[in-house]
Formats: structure tokens, sequence, C-alpha cells
């Protein structure tokens, strides 16, 4: 357990970039919504979720994370029986009363999302098991009409009907395996016209991947258990995830459908209530308070030009590109500017072509302060390799516990000597980030 938060896929700095990255991004998407939603169309504040659910997915921190790297990789494969871990004999055992702050929280982070995504994966496996055994409905009228409305929006996958006490409101279960669900009692009181607006409903989930999408959404939702926002926003993101299907299903009916297919919405929620919440389930009600903005999209619902929806495109992509750039900007200019603050030939690893090699080292040594009060820590540092293979300008720019290992550290990257790194064909100097990681054992 020690060794996971020791050096670990993720740092607690990074984390914390990362969350506030995503945090920025929530609130410029609310901030959009209440500009610009009403003017577009329901897809479009939909996709602006799912912009969300990309920058989660490719974090730009990461892939930052990752140059860096690539920018030292060599580096650390060199270097690793020599600089990744400075160790002393010791008695060691895992504490976590022992364990630095930051891996404390990083400890109790990984906790909380293992957790949290055994919960929702344990909820989702309950109820597969509650309903796999109910045999599918037979009702030839039925399933005839789920033919219609499944050529209507060309879909070929087959899909069981389910008459189940499991569920409150018509809903749709599984994506690989769909089953249509169905309350009890659900085709005495409504009528051939209103079941076939249920059934466009739920079909419209299955053509637009919204389930695969509530998928990632409760992921990331585990990964981001502790932030607020991330709740608030996902929780909205489901309701314009519901809105974005009934604009699709309205794109598919005449002008006067409309008005019938919000009496049928409005039928339902005078009868049924919500279901349980599922990320394998796609159900037409939420509450009353979020069919009420649906409503009104639907009885405003128009159909937009295909220049409208170039438009959008275009708006949402370009959307996109700024979120990205914003919340990247910060840590790419800080880079930059401490690139550039060295030599005017100075390049990162990543930029050139032979990466410098160690040829001689000089192991740190172990402070005896910190061997005494049994201190772990980790430093990184920067510094130039000059053409020379020399070592100049090492600069510490992270060190846990504050400035414990900074001067040994600093003191044995002086006594390195390298290969130099070459760019074209030519030796030149190379600005080198290392992490140096002291243990005690």
């Amino acid at each position: 357990m020690e060794s996971l938060f020791s050096g670990s896929f993720v740092s607690l700095s990074w984390l914390m970039k990362y969350t506030t990255d995503i945090s920025i991004l929530i609130c410029l998407i609310f901030i959009i919504r209440f500009i610009a939603a009403k003017r577009l169309p329901a897809w479009w504040s939909y996709s602006l979720w799912l912009i969300l659910l990309v920058r989660m997915l490719i974090p730009w921190e990461l892939e930052n994370k990752l140059t860096d790297k690539i920018m030292f990789g060599s580096m650390l494969i060199d270097l690793k029986t020599i600089v990744s871990v400075v160790t002393i004999d010791a008695s060691s055992s895992w504490n976590l009363w022992n364990m630095p702050i930051d891996k404390v929280l990083l400890f109790l982070w990984f906790v909380g999302a293992l957790l949290f995504g055994v919960y929702i994966l344990a909820k989702n496996i309950k109820f597969w098991m509650m309903v796999k055994d109910e045999l599918p409905l037979t009702n030839k009228k039925t399933l005839d009409l789920l033919e219609e409305c499944k050529d209507r929006l060309d879909i070929n996958k087959e899909i069981d009907v389910i008459i189940t006490d499991k569920v409150k409101s018509p809903a749709l279960f599984g994506y690989f395996r769909p089953q249509l669900l169905l309350p009890e009692g659900i085709l005495e009181h409504f009528s051939h016209e209103e079941l076939a607006y249920v059934f466009m409903h739920e079909m419209g989930h299955l053509k637009r991947h919204d389930i695969a999408m509530s998928c990632f959404m409760s992921l990331f939702h585990a990964i981001h258990w502790f932030n607020p926002l991330v709740w608030l926003g996902f929780y909205q993101m489901r309701i314009d995830q519901e809105s974005a299907c009934d604009a699709f299903v309205l794109s598919r009916l005449k002008g006067h459908q409309s008005i019938e297919y919000g009496n049928a919405i409005v039928g339902f929620l005078e009868r049924y209530c919500q279901n349980r919440q599922l990320s394998s389930m796609a159900s037409i009600l939420e509450n009353k308070t979020q069919m009420k903005r649906r409503l009104t999209m639907i009885v405003n619902y128009k159909k937009y030009s295909k220049t409208m929806t170039v438009i959008a495109g275009a708006l949402l992509i370009g959307t996109g590109l700024i979120f990205f750039t914003l919340t990247g900007f910060a840590e790419d200019t800080q880079m930059q500017t401490k690139s550039n603050d060295k030599t005017g030939n100075a390049y990162l690893i990543a930029e050139v072509d032979v990466p410098p090699q160690v040829l001689t080292s000089m192991p740190p040594i172990y402070p005896v302060e910190a061997k005494k009060e049994n201190i772990e820590g980790t430093v990184t540092l920067r510094f130039i390799v000059t053409k020379e293979g020399t070592v100049m300008e090492p600069e510490i720019i992270e060190s846990n516990p504050a400035g414990v290992f900074d001067e040994a550290t600093i003191e044995a990257i002086k006594q390195y000597t390298f290969k130099p790194g070459i760019k074209n064909g030519e030796a030149v100097d190379v600005i080198v980030h290392v992490p140096m990681r002291y243990e005690l054992r």
C-alpha cells in the first residue's frame, strides 16, 4: 500500500490542479447555459457536458505530466538506482499516522473513489439481479408498436419488453442487451398513441447512446466524489440529457404531435413517480421541477434550419477549444517562462533528438536530522545539462517536506556528469527535470 502512494501514478498537486480546472469548466458551462442555452438547440446544452467528460478523460495536466515523463524518461531509467530511492537501514512498516499529509489526502481520495465506485456498481448489479428473471412481454400489439418506433428511429437492436413492479415509470435498462422496463398497469391506463410516445422517448435514449454516457458520468463521479461542483454539474447534465432526448424525438414527429407528446409526458407525471437513479438506466421521468423545464422546452420546440445547426456546431467546437485553452494555459505559460529564463540555447528534453545520458554520479547523503526523526520525502529539481555535459543552475521546484532534503539534493546533482543531449546533430544545453525520492528502509 505504501508503494502506491510513494511515487505514484498521481500526486496531490496534480490532483488539485486537475480538480481546479474541472471546477472552472463546470462554472463556465453554467454561465454559458444561462446566456445562450435558450437561443440554441437542446442538444447544444447537453453537448457542453460532453465536453466536460472529454476534459475529464484527457486532462490537460495529465498530458503535461506525460510530457514531463518524456522529458526525463530516459533520465529516470539511467538514474533510477541512483536517485529515485535513497536508502538507509531502518525498520519500516506502513502506518497511516506516520504518512505525510499529502499521502494521507491521496489515500483518503483513493479510498473514497474506490468505495463510491463499488457502491455504484453494486446498485446496478443488485437491480440487474432483481429483473433478470422477469419474463419478457408477449403481447403482440405492444411488441408491434415497439417495432414501429424502432423503425422510425432506424434501430435494429433486439429489445425485450418487461412488465415489472421494480420500476415506477418506463425505463430503458442496459446498454449491450437493453430491456424496456414498464411499470405494472401501464398497458391498461394509457392509449396506443401515448405508449408510442413513451417507446419513442426510450428508443431515443438508445439511439443517442445515453446509457453509455451515463456510465462514463458515474465513473468520473466516483473519481471526483469529493467535489460538490461535479455533483451539481452531473445533476444538471442528466436534466439536459432528458431534454436533448425529448428534442431528438420531437424532430421525428410532425408539428401537431409535439402537444400530444407533451400531454403524454404530463400523464405519466400525474400517475407515476421517480425511478431509482442508476447509471445503466434511462427513465422518462425525473421529478416535477425538472419536468416543468422539459415541458417548457417541448411546448416551445421548433425545428432549426441546417444553417442554424451548422452555426451551433461551430460554436460548440469553438467553446470546447476555449475551455481546453483556458484550463491549460496557465501551466503551459509557467513552463515556457521557466524554460526561457535559462539560456538562449536551452532545450527541453522532449525537443531534442537524443536526451542526455548519465556518465558519473554521486548518490545524495541522507540528512542526519531527517534520519533521526524518521523523515521521508520527495524533491523535484530542474537544472541544465550543458553542451559540455556538466550541471548548471540546479533549482528545487518542489520539496516535501519543504527544505529538509534540498541541500543534499543540490550537492549531489552538482557531482553528476552527462553525455550531452543532441539537437540536429549538435550538442546543446538541455533543461532536465528529475524527482528524487528519500526513503528509510
